[in-house]
């Protein structure tokens, strides 16, 4: 997915990692406990690591 700078990337992966960790919970899946999910940019240069942590734990 193309975005238009850094921080429309984090804001896009912030609703990523919610969706992931909403869609995993309603399928009754363990935790993503030691997930992580990398943003990175058309280079493959690594912009954010994002850890999903599961507060309901």
């Amino acid at each position: 997915m193309d975005l238009k700078d850094a921080p429309a990337a984090l804001a896009q992966a912030m609703v990523a990692a919610g969706e992931i960790m909403r869609s995993n919970s309603l399928a009754g899946r363990e935790a993503l406990v030691g997930t992580i999910l990398l943003v990175k940019d058309n280079a493959g240069a690594t912009l954010f690591r994002m850890p999903l942590i599961d507060h309901g734990e």
